[in-house]
């Protein structure tokens, strides 16, 4: 695999002119050396290689777009549940802060009646 790899590699370092007259080259050396039959089944052959390293290629980057797309779904739920806790917490300290408003009020009253019946 390695020796793929390289040829991958060096397919991709060649300028965009070699790469498109390279097949047209290979493809005459071989038609030279194949009769029909032979050149027939060899190009359906290369075809259906291409074919499945298309589909397969195609089939990971949708998959990569899909976890890229679920991974920021995920961060965008997880934002949310945050902001969510964070409300919960804020009417819980609203709750408190009226109930404690409620007290004062009471003890407002209290010492009002204290004082009045201090003064009468």
């Amino acid at each position: 695999m390695s020796q793929l790899k390289s040829a991958v590699e060096y397919l991709q370092s060649l300028d965009i002119e070699a790469v498109a007259l390279l097949p047209t080259v290979i493809g005459i050396v071989f038609a030279g050396e194949l009769n029909s039959g032979e050149q027939e089944t060899l190009g359906n052959f290369l075809i259906d290689i291409g074919d499945v390293l298309f589909t397969t290629s195609s089939l990971i980057e949708i998959k990569k777009a899909k976890d890229e797309e679920d991974a920021k779904s995920d961060q965008q739920t997880d934002a949310s549940q945050s902001l969510k806790e964070e409300q919960e917490k804020m009417q819980r300290q609203i709750a408190e802060l009226q109930r404690q408003n409620q007290e004062m009020q009471k003890a407002m009253q209290e010492l009002q009646k204290m004082l009045k019946s201090i003064l009468e």
